[in-house]
């Protein structure tokens, strides 16, 4: 479990950077080019990468789930991230992302992996009592900072579902070779929107330091962090996967006035119940902490099915 520790410290890392480096990006780049041309070079990598790691192909049951991995972490997680980072900002992004954890205890408590409890309860309400406040929904608009938000806790909700169903499927398959499919599925899947800004980006005659970012977010903010998040998932639960995202908005915050960002302190003030209400659920059941039993993928491809 200590590994796993490490690698999830890592990972908020290298996410904490991924706010503020894709949030300067995007000031070149659409949303669209800047996730597509982030799936487009990753995937290569990623096989290259899992060669040593038993790269296969897919067997029955792990084409489904893995296409739908694919379509929750690059259309369904990355572009509505993207999206949401470009209009409400890189302090926004990692307070709201902070909800992914609430989402991943509403399925897995929807699809009986664990346990109903009134304390649970009052953490997801917590929670999204926090997020509301983030949205601001006295002054909510469609346009803007506030739809921004919106596609943040939708982008949180899609990285949710991805820990679920990536706990089904990853000690299968392996994480290196499961993480190389899921970015080649999603990179199809996402290639409609993607595909037309990548080549119409203004790829040549830009600064040293957008080249820098464009490298960071390829090796640090993708191959680093989904390899490590994968590896994770393969030893320990996605609750303890998420509640490792409760680090970002403070890295964030410490490194904002580096990059020229803002800190809004009203953010920083919602954000604490949402911490509140993650602690509430996480703590509240320590035996959830368990890695599954070596039987327990196939058992749950078995459920997804039917």
């Amino acid at each position: 479990m200590k590994n796993v520790v490490l690698a999830l410290l890592v990972v908020q890392l290298l996410f904490g950077l991924w706010h503020l480096v894709g949030s300067a990006a995007l000031k070149t780049l659409t949303p669209e080019a800047l996730i597509g041309f982030r799936a487009f070079v990753s995937t290569p990598l990623l096989f290259w990468m899992a060669r040593r790691s038993g790269l296969r192909l897919p067997r029955g049951k792990e084409w489904p789930l893995l296409i739908t991995l694919g379509v929750l972490i690059i259309p369904g997680n990355q572009l509505l991230y993207a999206n949401g980072l470009a209009l409400a900002g890189p302090l926004n992004a990692s307070v709201l992302i902070m909800l992914t954890p609430i989402f991943t205890l509403v399925g897995v408590l929807l699809i009986g992996q664990e346990r109903f409890s009134w304390r649970k309860v009052l953490g997801i309400l917590l929670a999204f009592t926090g997020a509301m406040g983030v949205i601001g929904l006295d002054q909510f608009t469609t346009e803007g900072a506030g739809w921004g938000n919106v596609l943040l806790v939708a982008a949180a909700a899609a990285y949710g579902c991805y820990l679920i169903v990536g706990r089904a499927v990853f000690p299968s398959i392996g994480f290196l070779p499961g993480i190389a499919w899921v970015f080649f599925l999603g990179g199809i899947a996402s290639s409609p929107w993607t595909l037309p800004e990548v080549l119409d980006a203004p790829w040549s005659g830009q600064p040293a330091s957008f080249y820098a970012m464009i490298t960071y977010i390829v090796l640090g903010a993708t191959i680093g962090t989904y390899a490590l998040n994968a590896y994770a998932l393969s030893k320990g639960p996605g609750t303890l996967v998420g509640i490792f995202i409760a680090f970002q908005p403070l890295l964030v915050v410490a490194l904002s006035p580096f990059w020229g960002e803002p800190v809004k302190l009203v953010t920083v003030a919602w954000g604490i119940p949402i911490l509140g209400g993650i602690l509430l659920c996480i703590f509240e059941s320590p035996d959830t902490a368990k890695p599954p039993a070596a039987s327990e993928p196939e058992e749950l491809c078995e459920g997804e099915m039917q």
